[in-house]
């Protein structure tokens, strides 16, 4: 009687199961690399829109440097006025994120080990500079009173959703006199230092590395 090569069907199953243990370990890892990696290049993206539109801005208002001061950002009224048209004149598209319009950050975020609630922390957030711009990603920008007359932004790649975490879809830059951008912090833990996690995605030459 000639012998069948064909698999049984408990060998299949065996398999099959293997199969699976295998791919229920290593789907969750697989999907969050491509999530990292999605918002690294959106971060990048937005990183350059930032970039760009401060140019224009400084160039289409002659000036020389871009201050918290010269814009006026210190009288309520002018400093609302001025960061509105700082985004209405220099981004194609953007969406006012103060109310009654709908809110573009999370009510929590995880910012060095501990939960954090933007709306309650001016560090993160100020009633009226945040806007959505037309890519999704949320923008706030912070004037710095007394700090090298810088700005603190503050970008959330994909707005509300999660995971909301620093240095994953929430990213903290800074805006200088001159116009140009950068990380701030030194070299170390994302987690333990929010201003070293851009700072370490720019030094992995935008890989993230988390």
């Amino acid at each position: 009687m000639k012998k069948s090569n064909a698999f049984t069907l408990a060998e299949v199953l065996i398999t099959l199961g293997i199969i699976g243990v295998v791919a229920a370990m290593t789907l969750p890892t697989l999907l969050t690399n491509v999530s990292n990696h999605i918002f690294a290049t959106k971060i990048k993206q937005t990183y350059a829109m930032i970039s760009s539109a401060v140019v224009t801005y400084m160039a289409a208002n002659d000036l020389v440097n871009i201050t918290p001061k010269n814009m006026k950002l210190f009288s309520d009224d002018a400093g609302e006025i001025s960061v509105n048209n700082f985004f209405k004149e220099s981004f194609a598209s953007v969406i006012s994120c103060y109310e009654p319009s709908p809110r573009c950050f999370a009510e929590r975020y995880k910012i060095n080990q501990k939960d954090v609630f933007p709306y309650s922390d001016r560090r993160f957030w100020t009633y009226n500079s945040s806007f959505l711009l037309r890519n999704g990603s949320a923008v706030s920008m912070i004037p710095l009173k007394g700090e090298d007359n810088r700005f603190r932004i503050v970008v959330d790649v994909n707005n509300t959703q999660l995971p909301n975490r620093i240095g994953r879809d929430l990213w903290v830059l800074y805006l200088n006199k001159d116009g140009s951008l950068s990380a701030s912090g030194k070299k170390g833990a994302c987690d333990s230092d929010y201003d070293t996690c851009l700072r370490n995605l720019q030094n992995n030459d935008w890989k993230p590395d988390f």
